[in-house]
This record gives structure tokens, sequence and C-alpha cells, in this order.
């Protein structure tokens, strides 16, 4: 999943708006914009985001519910189709909290 992202102040706690341009069978759908926050904890039940950049400024974006945590890896779910997976803290370090959704114009 892809991801425009515009930053509402620029330190930790502040906001980002993430307008989403891909779809991978997630909870949200191409066009929703996400409302996360940077900084803040993450816990078991939270949606989270997972945030890398490419070498060319390509940003991609992993949306998943958290499930578990512990020192070296993060569990998370997806919806559909319904799968576990465990993700690397070293692959993916932050894990950004989602607070709200708009969903996409009809």
């Amino acid at each position: 999943m892809t991801a425009t992202r515009c930053a509402v102040g620029g330190r930790r706690g502040s906001l980002w708006l993430l307008r989403l341009r891909g779809f991978d069978g997630t909870a949200y759908e191409k066009g929703n914009i996400l409302l996360v926050t940077r900084g803040a904890p993450v816990n078991p039940g939270d949606d989270v985001v997972f945030m890398r950049e490419d070498k060319g400024g390509t940003r991609y974006v992993l949306i998943k519910r958290l499930v578990r945590r512990n020192q070296s890896s993060r569990t998370v779910s997806r919806y559909n189709p319904p799968k576990t997976f465990t993700l690397s803290r070293k692959e993916r370090r932050k894990a950004h909290l989602v607070i709200g959704k708009y969903n996409r114009a009809s």
C-alpha cells in the first residue's frame, strides 16, 4: 500500500494525514484518509501504521491490527483474508497509532 503523507506539526505527538492510494486487504480502502499520531504508545488491539521510504522517495505503508508485542517483534493481523504474522522490530522499527479515519467519497 502506498500513501501520501501530510504532516501536521513536526514533533513527537504530531499528526499525519495519510491518503491511501493502494489496497492490501485491510479495513481501509483506497481513497480513505487516516489520522495517525506519531509517538503515541501502541497496544494490542490498536490499528497501527508501519512506514518505510525507498531511495526514490516512494513511501510504503503497512496498516495492521497489533495482536501482541515483545522486545524483538510485533505480531499483527490483517482482515482479508484473515492472517496473523510477525514483523521484526529491526525491519519495522516504529509503529504509529491510527486514531481516526475519513471514508472515501462515493
